[in-house]
């Protein structure tokens, strides 16, 4: 569990909230890690907001639902050491009390990790 706190420039963005995960890893063949992991949270915003119905009629309030899956392994090619290739797929789902900031994304990365 979380707690957070964010001042903003702006009152529209003055928030605080919560938020908490669950996440569970697991070694698979050829020195594969995989994780998988589920985050909540929930920001109440200070003020009254200036988007709110005809301006100012209500705080927003956001709930946000992150599902991470994440895999790498030791990068072998070209006997490289300290260094994993990783792939990372995140799928995220923001609901607003404001409609305009109600938004899902989906992103998707590979990469390399070089530890000195």
């Amino acid at each position: 569990m979380s707690r957070n706190f964010n001042k903003a420039e702006g009152d529209d963005y003055d928030y605080s909230g919560y938020g908490g995960f669950i996440s569970a890893s697991r070694m698979f063949p050829l020195q594969i890690r995989g994780a998988i992991t589920f985050s909540h949270q929930r920001d109440e915003y200070n003020n009254l907001n200036s988007l709110a119905g005809a301006g100012f009629a209500f705080h927003r309030e956001d709930k946000i639902d992150r599902l991470n899956l994440f895999l790498e392994r030791p990068l072998t090619v070209f006997n490289v050491e300290n260094a994993t290739v990783f792939v990372n797929w995140q799928y995220l789902n923001n609901r607003s009390t404001l409609s305009f900031f109600n938004y899902e994304q989906t992103s998707f990365n590979l990469g390399i990790t070089a530890r000195f």
